[in-house]
């Protein structure tokens, strides 16, 4: 009842809204959204005169630089202008997740989390029915201009993404993308180019090729041609589902079928075919023995040492391995590589990982425990002007010794200054987390993005990875689950999960034959609740596509 109230509440504030002259049908999405932030409290400096304080939990990636991040010049110039005093709450290095559910458990919550509580049983909504965290929609609606304004000209998909079933914002998002991410893949695979051309091969485009590749690299003494990490490595592995593409089936995830019909891809025979092919690689020696302990960064150190000739990486991960890779052999060059096919080496496969605005990088949330909703929402909503968008991605500019962070040049457009691309005490990433905050921003800055992936090689990869490639047949990352299906869902899921990744091991290192076991795998798997999450699934995406 109090989110149906919540959600008319939302509905007779948009009406009241509506242009003169107009009705709600006759309005545009991008109309009806101007008009909420248009009838919302404006977003004005200082956001407080008392020097009110704001806790925020967020993943701080350089927590480790300060000993408190009230020394970040980012964080100063931020309570500065907001007049807010930020504590910020960060987990341990090297923390799993658990320090977050102990926060949340201790019932000693602070004002704002980020974090998409998908550990949560239950997910967001499952917060908010515990009273852990509280409904976006009047805060929005009331206080947030600058973000309504912001998903205005977006496009309705990106709402979509960003709301509930039933329109209840479940959460406001972080990393909006800029034009040049649009639609771009931006993890793949990266082939050794220099031997390639010693052994004069062709960039690899089918299966059978890329096989032949790998036997070629091995009868020329590459210990691992082909450089893995462990299945569950999401950012190199599961994401854009690298492994099993060229089958066109997913990893680990629920995916579409005909006649919208969801299946499970670990138990389609697109799948097994999958593992018979990566079962042969592991028999012949062409992928990395003991690739179930094997980091993303080991892969990369294999390639770069010339262990190994193939491995996945980000495309942010290209010209420092193309740097590295020349300091141990300065002929060493990459090349990215399309998505295997099976025969024709032009066919769309709809299992990639393209992004999608809206979908990237988790959330803020203001807790029950928050005494002053109202400036945290206008916080947030800060943060997604102009100005704070700059700071978060560019850093203060001038740090008042002679060293600036940004300039503008001539074409109006921001560069970082030789201060932070060529100091001679850290290489950009290391001196990154030092003046500018990641984690405070809620978009990537289009000069940012287009300066970051300026290279020869990245836009190679980014090429070449999403050619041909769609995520049509992956259900959307953002379908909404009720509290109850969430809940049956996430432990279904869990002993799923952890079932068919102790047995896609076991068929790949060749302990136990797939032809032999897969009954028993597929019923072991039924047995474990799959039909219950099938029906979840299907019936969150047709909610989905309702939306």
């Amino acid at each position: 009842m109090k989110r149906y109230l919540t959600c008319l509440l939302a509905f007779v504030l948009i009406l009241s809204a509506l242009m003169p002259g107009t009705t709600r049908a006759e309005q545009t999405y991008e109309e009806r959204m101007l008009a909420m932030a248009e009838a919302a409290e404006p977003t004005t400096l200082p956001l407080t005169d008392s020097g009110e304080k704001l806790t925020l939990f967020m993943n701080f990636n350089g927590r480790q630089i300060y000993n408190s991040m009230d020394e970040h010049p980012v964080i100063q110039k931020i309570e500065e202008l907001t007049g807010v005093d930020l504590e910020i709450i960060c987990p341990p290095a090297g923390d799993d997740g658990t320090f977050f559910n102990t926060i949340v458990a201790s019932g000693d919550w602070p004002d704002l989390f980020r974090n998409n509580f998908q550990t949560y049983p239950g997910g967001v909504m499952g917060a908010i029915d515990d009273g852990i965290i509280l409904e976006w929609n009047p805060l929005v609606e009331q206080y947030m201009p600058n973000f309504v304004t912001k998903i205005a000209g977006l496009g309705e998909k990106v709402y979509k993404h960003l709301v509930n079933d039933d329109g209840t914002f479940t959460r406001v998002a972080c990393y909006l993308d800029p034009p040049v991410l649009d639609g771009v893949q931006h993890r793949g695979m990266v082939i050794r180019k220099d031997v390639l051309d010693k052994l004069n091969l062709e960039v690899p485009r089918t299966v059978e090729e890329f096989t032949n590749v790998l036997r070629a690299f091995k009868e020329n003494g590459m210990q691992t041609p082909y450089a893995l990490s462990a299945l569950t490595d999401y950012n190199n592995v599961t994401f854009g589902n690298w492994l099993t593409a060229s089958w066109d089936v997913a990893v680990n995830n629920y995916m579409i079928g005909e006649n919208d019909t969801i299946y499970y891809s670990r138990t389609s025979d697109r799948y097994k075919d999958a593992l018979k092919c990566l079962n042969s690689w592991y028999n012949e020696g062409l992928i990395d023995r003991d690739f179930i302990n094997r980091t993303t960064s080991d892969a990369k150190k294999l390639v770069i040492s010339g262990d190994a000739g193939v491995c996945n990486i980000g495309c942010w991960e290209a010209p420092e391995m193309l740097k590295l890779g020349k300091m141990e052999d300065e002929g060493f060059e990459i090349i990215g590589v399309p998505m295997m096919r099976l025969e024709d080496p032009d066919q769309v496969l709809n299992v990639g990982g393209k992004r999608e605005n809206g979908t990237d990088g988790p959330g803020w949330h203001v807790s029950t425990a928050c005494e002053d909703p109202r400036l945290a929402a206008k916080f947030i909503d800060w943060l997604y002007t102009d100005e704070a968008i700059l700071l978060t991605n560019f850093g203060v500019g001038d740090l008042g010794d002679g060293n600036s962070t940004y300039y503008q040049g001539e074409d109006g457009r921001y560069y970082f200054t030789d201060f932070m691309t060529n100091n001679p005490d850290w290489d950009f990433n290391t001196i990154r987390p030092f003046y500018t905050i990641q984690d405070l921003q809620v978009e990537y800055h289009n000069d940012f993005i287009t300066w970051q992936y300026d290279t020869d090689i990245q836009r190679q990869c980014w090429a070449a990875w999403a050619y041909n490639l769609t995520n049509n047949e992956l259900i959307p990352t953002t379908i909404s689950r009720t509290v109850e299906e969430g809940r049956a869902f996430s432990a279904n899921q869990n002993e799923i999960e952890t079932y068919t990744d102790e047995m896609t091991y076991k068929f790949i290192c060749n302990e136990l034959s797939i032809d032999d076991n897969w009954d028993e795998y597929i019923a072991t798997i039924e047995s474990l609740g799959l039909q219950e999450n099938i029906d979840i699934q299907t019936a969150a995406y047709q909610r989905w596509l309702n939306r």
